[in-house]
């Protein structure tokens, strides 16, 4: 069966940490009982700066910004379009994690059951390399008249919806949103109260095995929603025995700690480091993983005497290529001047 009451759910953000950037665009449509029954958009003053990027791929400017309500003055009608039903989003985790994140600002708890439609369309369609809404929206040809605002984007998810229970079986479709709203099982040597206070910022985690080796060492900025992203997978979960997690002050500060742990950790299940191919210092870019699964990169705004890595969006394939030295050239690097230029 599938729920009764469902909330369709998109942002557009200041950046991709939940805990650092903030929202600036909200659109919301509350299904019940498959009828569209109320729909809220709105902008939402981060009261802080918008980078150009964010500016230019949304089209939302600073003056936009100015005026309009803070998500305290409109957290009221949020809460009253999410209550009691089931949050969904394109990569939920990146909505939720900063609805949450919002509530938390204001001394509030917010907790939902969730499912998210990225995975949903990759159930129904694995043989398909993307699921990103970009996707979506051409796979089923739906129209976006403006892609990145926070309400068109949400209502291609409510037609999305509409549209997978009319070209499958009902069967179908409940069985997939039945196994997408299950909570992952945990490893049972792992207390609720460690899962409770896992940091819901940037940092690093480490999964070990019986024997007290590293399993895998993974970073995010959000370190709480991703060990629960990994534990939806039973096969993993199984090795688990112990884990221990480091947050941080920043994606940056996670990822030297990241680089520095993975060298002195067993690392069976990583993804690859790649060799530092650079000589001397030389200039950091931030990662922004940007609603809708886009990555783009950012010059950040960092004394240049503690730049320590490089990030390479390449157009041509649309993926990071990813370069990060050793722990032994982050230490020396602290005492390296000027960036040279490349």
């Amino acid at each position: 069966m599938l729920p009764v009451k469902i909330a369709f759910v998109d942002l557009e953000t200041s950046g991709s940490s939940a805990s650092g950037d903030r929202i600036i665009e909200i659109g919301i449509l509350r299904v019940e009982k498959n009828k569209l029954v109320k729909k809220f958009k709105s902008l939402v003053n981060p009261q802080t700066q918008i980078s150009e990027f964010i500016s230019d791929m949304t089209g939302i400017n600073h003056q936009d910004l100015e005026n309009a309500p803070t998500f305290r003055q409109i957290q009221d009608e949020v809460k009253e379009l999410l209550d009691d039903a089931v949050f969904v989003a394109h990569n939920v985790r990146f909505d939720y994690g900063f609805i949450r994140g919002e509530f938390k600002r204001l001394g509030l708890t917010f907790a939902s059951q969730n499912f998210c439609t990225v995975k949903l369309f990759r159930a129904l369609h694995p043989e398909l390399y993307h699921h990103n809404l970009d996707s979506l929206i051409t796979y089923y040809n739906f129209e976006c008249k403006n892609r990145h605002r926070a309400y068109d984007d949400a209502k291609v998810l409510w037609d999305f919806y509409r549209k997978v229970q009319k070209k499958y079986p009902m069967e179908i479709i409940e069985k997939h949103v039945e196994t997408l709203l299950k909570k992952p099982a945990l490893p049972i040597s792992l207390t609720a109260q460690q899962l409770k206070n896992l940091p819901e910022s940037p940092g690093v985690y480490v999964f070990y095995a019986d024997n007290g080796s590293a399993l895998f060492v993974g970073k995010s900025s959000n370190v709480k929603d991703q060990v629960m992203s990994r534990f939806e997978n039973p096969k993993f979960t199984k090795n688990v025995k112990s884990m221990e997690a480091f947050g941080a002050d920043s994606n940056l500060e996670a990822e030297i700690l990241y680089a520095k742990l993975s060298k002195h950790k067993t690392r069976s299940q990583n993804t690859k480091i790649e060799p530092w191919p650079f000589k001397g210092p030389v200039v950091v870019y931030q990662k922004i993983i940007v609603n809708n699964w886009r990555i783009e990169s950012q010059p950040l705004n960092l004394d240049v005497y503690k730049v320590l890595a490089k990030f390479i969006f390449n157009p041509s394939n649309q993926k990071y290529i990813k370069t990060f030295s050793n722990g032994e050239f982050l230490e020396e690097s602290l005492s390296l001047s000027a960036p040279t230029e490349f």
